[in-house]
């Protein structure tokens, strides 16, 4: 088939910025880590995140077989579709269970106010072991 790019200026040019964005992607994902968790985890978790970016990335090989197989990516297209949904649904159940926790705990103790704007102040309110 052949590449999409046959300008060396311009493979050049598509390169570097390829380098610059995962510098960036790198440097982030770094940053988070090392804001979020204990400095004594901080090569572990790299480490794993590192690990895992590289077995998701492992997983171009089978998807272009089977784009070559089916001799379409439509259903490629379907099946990234809808693991990228499933991913949403951790989040989704982890802000039903604080807002459930936050309710159950205002029923048993009438001392505390419940705020107009739940939503923001949900982290003041509640356990950070919990809800975080």
């Amino acid at each position: 088939t052949g590449l999409a790019m046959t300008s060396a200026p311009d493979m050049f040019l598509t390169f570097v910025l390829h380098i610059i964005s995962r510098a960036f992607v790198y440097g982030g994902n770094t940053t988070f880590i090392a804001n979020s968790f204990p400095s004594e985890h901080l090569g572990r978790l790299i480490g794993l995140s590192y690990l895992m970016a590289g077995l998701v990335g492992l997983l171009q090989y089978p998807l272009i077989g089977w784009i070559k197989a089916t001799s379409s990516p439509f259903y490629v297209y379907v099946f990234i579709f809808v693991l990228s949904t499933l991913t949403l649904g951790y989040p989704i159940y982890i802000k039903h269970h604080c807002k459930d926790k936050f309710k159950m705990e205002d029923r048993t103790s009438s001392a505390q106010s419940v705020p107009d704007n739940l939503e923001n102040n949900l982290e003041l309110y509640l356990p950070r072991e919990t809800c975080v």
